[in-house]
């Protein structure tokens, strides 16, 4: 027989009656200062090593080990598995959730691509940390795909959850993939994911490239790539060539430099496993009452193992193992980073790289499409803007945009 009560702070607990007689028992939410009617006699975990004694030789020797709890007391880790004896009825109380989460929501991702932006280290600290704390959890990767994003689906899903876990176990060679030329160019990585990096390092310290990651490979970021050369080769002995091109040799020594970034690697021949989840979106409001991002990743970690083990790298909309890890939460730590994105495409609906986009409102803002066409902006004032841009010899029309969000936006301006 099982029936549900709640513990002080919200803990969700489940109690397991064995009880042959099928006589129905309660157990009361007082504090209690001695044993009686409205009373539970519970032993602690260092207890059960006398379960299978004899009944009274298990009576005669546990009255110094027994404890008096109420549902209240009953909000610690450390005193799971409670188990005691109430008359004919033996009693477990466990907790009902396994798993702890952090969520990394909205600009952890650039539209359609993988890449794990700067903004998400906030995140990546709290996972680090989760960790630490929980050191022998197995850990569930779950990544989302955006609902608006073009290249939407289970692949982009796992991908995510790939590339996050390859940067939390230094996996350098997991990422430097992502600039093959065997990658389509719409998901490739290139200067756009160089200038970002580049804007968070040396860590602590100026960063080499400041301003939005315009993907253009001009002069102010063949200087940056110069910078981060002559300081690598003097900081780690490498011999790279001071020349301001991210070649191969240099895209795996800004790789490295991005994935040493302090307090962001879990420890030492940890492996979790990365998995893609195809749908599965939240429906509730924020506590803003705005929609939720979508783009999102989902970092568990199951105390007792993972439950259950997905059985493959990817599930479809509809799967229940999604819903069956959620309900296991008994701890939530959300990051959210929000913004917006814009397209600027031709007629031919192909993208218009280089082109300056103006974002006119509360605060001015500036940025560079990239080669797909797209700019993004992020850490808005409240507000409304007006976003207009402009090329040499093409006319672009114009977009009003309300920001915030908890949905990042993606706006398509076309040439006339």
């Amino acid at each position: 027989m099982n029936f549900g009560a709640k513990a002080s702070g919200g803990l969700d607990l489940k109690i397991e009656i064995n009880n042959s007689a099928g006589v129905k028992s309660n157990v009361s939410e007082n504090n209690t200062k001695s044993p009686g009617a409205n009373s539970v006699i519970a032993h602690n975990k260092s207890d059960t090593s006398q379960e299978n004694s004899s009944d009274s030789k298990a009576n005669a020797n546990s009255e110094s080990a027994e404890n008096f709890y109420s549902l209240d007391q009953i909000s610690g880790n450390t005193i799971y598995p409670l188990k005691f004896n109430a008359g004919a009825h033996k009693i477990v109380i466990s907790k009902t959730g396994n798993a702890h989460i952090v969520r990394l929501i909205g600009l952890t991702f650039d539209s359609n691509k993988c890449f794990l932006l700067p903004y998400a280290l906030p995140g990546i600290r709290a996972i680090v940390e989760m960790h630490k704390r929980l050191p022998k959890a197995e850990v569930l990767i779950v990544g989302h795909d955006g609902g608006d994003e073009e290249f939407k689906g289970v692949d982009l899903a796992y991908n995510r959850a790939e590339i996050l876990r390859a940067y939390l176990t230094n996996n350098v060679e997991a990422w430097l993939r992502w600039f093959g030329k065997n990658i389509p160019p719409a998901i490739r990585w290139g200067t756009h994911e160089i200038q970002l990096m580049l804007s968070s390092l040396p860590e602590g310290e100026k960063p080499f490239y400041f301003g939005n990651a315009s993907g253009v490979t001009d002069q102010k970021t063949k200087d940056t790539v110069k910078a981060f050369q002559a300081f690598w080769n003097s900081k780690k002995g490498t011999n790279l060539k001071v020349d301001g091109i991210a070649g191969p040799k240099t895209q795996k020594e800004i790789v490295t430099a991005y994935m040493e970034i302090e307090d962001t690697s879990l420890s030492s021949n940890f492996a979790p496993v990365a998995h893609g989840c195809e749908g599965q979106f939240e429906d509730d409001l924020t506590l803003q009452g705005m929609q939720p991002d979508e783009r999102i990743i989902e970092i568990f970690f199951f105390e007792k193992g993972i439950s259950p083990k997905p059985a493959k790298k990817t599930s479809f909309n509809g799967s229940n193992d999604y819903f069956k890890w959620k309900k296991q939460i008994v701890e939530t730590k959300n990051f959210e980073y929000h913004g917006i994105h814009i397209q600027i495409i031709d007629k031919k609906k192909k993208p218009v790289k280089c082109a300056k986009i103006i974002l006119e409102g509360p605060k001015n803002h500036e940025a560079y499409t990239d080669e797909q066409g797209f700019a993004f902006f992020s850490g808005l004032t409240a507000g409304e803007y007006c976003a207009r841009a402009e090329k040499k010899g093409i006319e672009i029309n114009s977009a009003k945009i309300t920001y915030p969000t908890a949905k990042t936006k993606s706006r398509v301006m076309k040439k006339k």
